[in-house]
């Protein structure tokens, strides 16, 4: 089960509340070819089915996703990502620490 509830998620990724907890999400994400807008509709788009585990950090909880989202540079092509993400600062915040193939 995960530890944040999707609706946390995208309450968080509406309000305009997502950063990037350091260069290497930030590479990963610009490798891909995507953009904060394609962050955030691949984020809206989660689903219960998509979760994997939880991770406990020294008290800090992450959720990983693994997700089968449509490129939206490529036609016809489909990335299988790895996401991982924590709801910070009163569940305001969303942090992703992974966001990567699969």
């Amino acid at each position: 089960m995960s530890h944040y509830s999707l609706s946390d998620i995208s309450k968080a990724v509406r309000e305009d509340k997502v950063f990037y907890h350091g260069r290497k999400v930030q590479r990963d994400i610009s490798n891909l070819g995507y953009e904060l807008a394609d962050v955030k509709n691949s984020l809206l788009t989660l689903t219960d089915n998509d979760f994997q585990t939880s991770h406990d950090y020294n008290g800090i909880f992450y959720d990983a996703y693994i997700l089968n989202y449509k490129n939206p540079k490529i036609n016809n092509s489909v990335d299988r990502l790895y996401i991982k993400l924590s709801l910070i600062d009163n569940q305001l915040t969303l942090s992703l620490s992974s966001f990567h193939l699969s």
